[in-house]
């Protein structure tokens, strides 16, 4: 009876010592990137139970719809969440999602696109400017390698903020180290993320021997080699970014040295954003190492930075094992 007593104090006393933390995970699709995503939130979740910390997730996908992720945030918000991690549809469109979480005082933590304008708890999110310099950087050390000066810029739809900064590192960049005024460039603009649309929008350019590409992302990318080298000849230099999908290994595979990709440091920017979401749980300041501008107010920004995979890496991790991250609790 006593022995009894004794485990059932020490059970109190441990169960007492945990934080329970329900979170909103509202992403803008499905498909194979934010799924992923998801699942990433889920296993690096289990690290902080070291640090007694346990997360309960949520999910929602809005299909490219406001108005669908407006409704899933309303749901979220009614099943008594803690807090609330969103990738808005569209960073001008959501500005009443704040408000929502207002009603009910759950704070946002904004991942990977931030809400345009409005007082957002936190933003977590690579360095988007420093993803395009680099993609722009791998094809001027290439220009020499290529059979044309025509470069296709791809731009990703307005509603995501980050296709700007994407496109703004790669365009300036390329201006400003292109001394010689070698590249021609075409601009390529995309109305939704959608491989379909590229591939269409692509085929006006097949016989315009496109040299290089600096690709919207990675999956956008490979649709429109599909279209312009479906030989895969080798004519054609990509960069592109994420590193997080199957269609980064097909265009190794296909290309090798004439394709890179920047590694978005996923797993580091959950784990950031989970370090925000504990620390918002218990009350506790948001550690951050930047601030951002976001229209009148400056939003506490976790930067996470990112770096080159080339085909070397891909070869080197290709018999390598897949360690996880080290995480620093």
């Amino acid at each position: 009876m006593l022995l009894s007593f004794i485990w059932l104090i020490i059970f109190n006393i441990i169960y007492s010592e945990q934080t329970f933390i329900k979170v909103g995970l509202a992403f803008p699709f499905k498909d194979a990137f934010w799924s992923d995503y998801e699942e990433k939130f889920r296993n690096i979740s289990i690290e902080f139970q070291r640090n007694n910390t346990t997360f309960e997730f949520i999910s929602r996908y809005s299909e490219q719809s406001i108005s669908i992720q407006q409704a899933d945030v309303e749901f979220l918000l009614s099943q008594k969440i803690n807090v609330l991690i969103i990738v808005p549809q569209d960073a001008k469109a959501s500005k009443n999602i704040k408000k929502y979480c207002d009603l009910v005082n759950i704070k946002i933590i904004a991942f990977n696109r931030i809400i345009s304008d409005v007082p957002i708890d936190a933003y977590v999110a690579p360095n988007f400017t420093k993803v395009g310099e680099l993609q722009a950087e791998f094809i001027i050390q290439n220009k020499n390698n290529t059979t044309s000066n025509n470069l296709l810029i791809m731009k990703g739809p307005e509603s995501d903020k980050n296709s700007i900064l994407y496109f703004n590192g790669s365009f300036n960049y390329i201006k400003d180290k292109d001394k010689e005024d070698y590249f021609n460039i075409i601009i390529l603009e995309l109305d939704k993320w959608d491989k379909e649309e590229a591939k269409e929008k692509c085929r006006k350019y097949i016989d315009d021997n496109i040299g290089s590409i600096i690709a919207a992302n990675d999956d956008i990318g490979k649709s429109c080699i599909e279209v312009l080298n479906p030989n895969n000849n080798k004519t054609i230099f990509m960069s592109g970014h994420d590193n997080a999908s199957e269609e980064v290994k097909e265009l190794f595979k296909l290309m090798e040295d004439n394709f890179m990709t920047v590694d978005m440091n996923q797993d580091l920017s959950v784990y950031e954003a989970l370090k925000v979401a504990k620390n918002i749980g218990v009350n506790m300041p948001i550690n951050f190492n930047n601030v951002i501008l976001n229209g009148n107010y400056e939003v506490p920004y976790i930067l996470v930075e990112v770096k080159n995979y080339t085909y070397n890496d891909y070869l080197e991790n290709l018999n390598s094992k897949n360690n996880k991250i080290k995480l620093d609790l």
